[in-house]
């Protein structure tokens, strides 16, 4: 059971990791091209950058410290066995696929593929649904949404995500569509997703 479920979670994440990676790399891609062609970009200094950037290195150093102080201090136990069952699923995951690539290298290739079709279809239907609804063509940032969608969905304790799913699709595809349009577009996603 336990092999089974982890190729499951390792198919799901190297394909849904994957994708999100390349929606991510994309959209910021053409959004940066966007943004160097801008008269903002030529107006920008350093000295513009430089406060947001010292706050974020602020946070991250100081959210470091504490978890580090905490963990060293053995005052935070649920951090240790967070880490401690991480450690044990990892090793799972990786003593099955071991297994899996000695004895069963096309068929988990040939399953991969078939995780990354599914995940790449998943993520498409948002863009066919807002194109036939008249929106623009970006499948790179809706597949970049529909994967965040899903993921806070995923967070709702209701079967599917019901409620949370539809919630977190119409805050983030409002920009996109309006209106009625959009609650067709909820209607349809559910529907096809």
């Amino acid at each position: 059971a336990t092999t089974l479920i982890s190729i499951q979670m390792t198919e799901d994440i190297l394909a849904m990791s994957s994708l999100l990676t390349l929606c991510v790399f994309g959209v910021g891609g053409q959004r940066l091209a966007a943004l160097i062609r801008s008269p903002e970009w030529q107006a920008m200094s350093w000295g513009d950058v430089a406060p947001y950037a010292a706050g974020l290195a602020g946070v991250i150093g100081a959210l470091s410290l504490v978890f580090w102080v905490l963990r060293r201090s053995g005052r935070f136990p649920v951090l240790l066995q967070l880490r401690r069952r991480a450690k044990i699923g990892i090793k799972r995951i990786v003593r099955d696929w071991r297994k899996i690539l000695k004895r069963g290298k096309r068929t988990a290739l040939l399953t991969l593929s078939l995780a990354f079709i599914q995940w790449a279809a998943r993520f498409s239907v948002v863009t066919a649904i807002i194109l036939a609804l008249g929106g623009a063509f970006q499948p790179l940032l809706y597949g970049g949404l529909q994967w965040l969608t899903i993921s806070l969905a995923a967070l709702v304790p209701t079967p599917g995500g019901v409620g949370g799913a539809e919630a977190a699709f119409l805050a983030l595809y409002r920009p996109f569509l309006s209106g009625t349009a959009l609650l067709a577009a909820m209607a349809a996603w559910r529907l096809l997703l």
